[in-house]
């Protein structure tokens, strides 16, 4: 792929999409939105007063095909299962079953927007992980549970990238920059970054981290101090995310269902609403 010819400009989208990849748990590792595949796809038949809405592996927007061993669900998916269910009139209240690392921005404000305009009670329900973006989507719950081991919070937004320019030059292969608009092609992997180009695209980072915070003080009732200081990228286990107030509970499916049977007061009958392969 990299060979000695001009090499085609990189539209301002992939870099766009390479900061908007929020990170799942600060691993580093950057999920590309074109190369990833959703695992969910046609309607089944549901009943009872609970639906339960699972979100697995990473949060993206498209239903794209891609890594064979990457799990993906798509903020499309969810918000049309999410607003089926507020609209039935049989549910009373919604479980999000949460196993995520996280996902792109825009996917996991789709997801928690969609959960603030339910008129149903919805509970947050963390498994193993509800990192980043995926914590952001919990945020937005009435109420969040999750067990003394899983893993919380990791609020923050990673954007970076492999570059290839040293390599290029110990094997004497060339990049012809040949662009209209100074920033057309930073963030390529064939050219080494600029200062100007680092800034500007640390800006964008640096400004979804700020709504990132805005988005959880705002949804869990906390200052935006409160959630700043937590805000460092770093992940909590159940109980100091529980003593940090970024959930409510230790607890699982079971503690939420005795929940929601307290305040409905009525037996609980769970769904799943959820999408079969394709």
């Amino acid at each position: 792929m990299v060979k000695s010819i001009p090499q085609p400009s990189i539209p301002w989208a992939r870099i766009v999409a390479a900061v908007i990849i929020v990170a799942a748990l600060a691993s580093g590792t950057i999920v590309m939105a074109a190369f990833i595949g959703v695992v969910l796809g046609g309607d089944i038949a549901r009943d009872g007063n609970v639906a339960v809405i699972p979100i697995r592996g990473v949060l993206m927007v498209d239903r794209a095909r891609g890594f064979p061993t990457q799990t993906v669900s798509s903020s499309t998916d969810l918000v049309k299962l999410i607003e089926e269910a507020n609209a039935a009139p049989s549910i009373k209240a919604i479980i999000i079953d949460i196993n995520s690392p996280g996902g792109s921005a825009t996917a996991s404000a789709e997801v928690a927007d969609a959960l603030k305009r339910s008129n149903k009670t919805v509970v947050a329900v963390v498994r193993e992980v509800g990192a980043s973006g995926a914590y952001w989507v919990a945020s937005a719950s009435d109420k969040i549970y999750a067990g003394k081991t899983s893993v919380v919070g990791s609020i923050g937004v990673i954007g970076s990238y492999v570059e290839y320019a040293g390599l290029m030059d110990r094997y004497n292969l060339t990049y012809r920059r040949l662009v209209a608009g100074n920033y057309k092609d930073a963030g390529s992997p064939f050219k080494h970054l600029t200062s100007k180009e680092e800034k500007r695209i640390q800006d964008l980072i640096d400004q979804l981290h700020t709504y990132f915070i805005d988005e959880v003080a705002i949804n869990r009732n906390l200052s935006q101090e409160k959630v700043r200081s937590l805000a460092d990228g770093f992940i909590l286990l159940g109980k100091e995310a529980k003593d940090k107030g970024l959930i409510d509970e230790i607890g699982g499916r079971k503690e939420a269902e005795q929940y929601l049977r307290s305040i409905l007061n009525e037996t609980i009958s769970v769904t799943e609403y959820k999408r079969t392969p394709s």
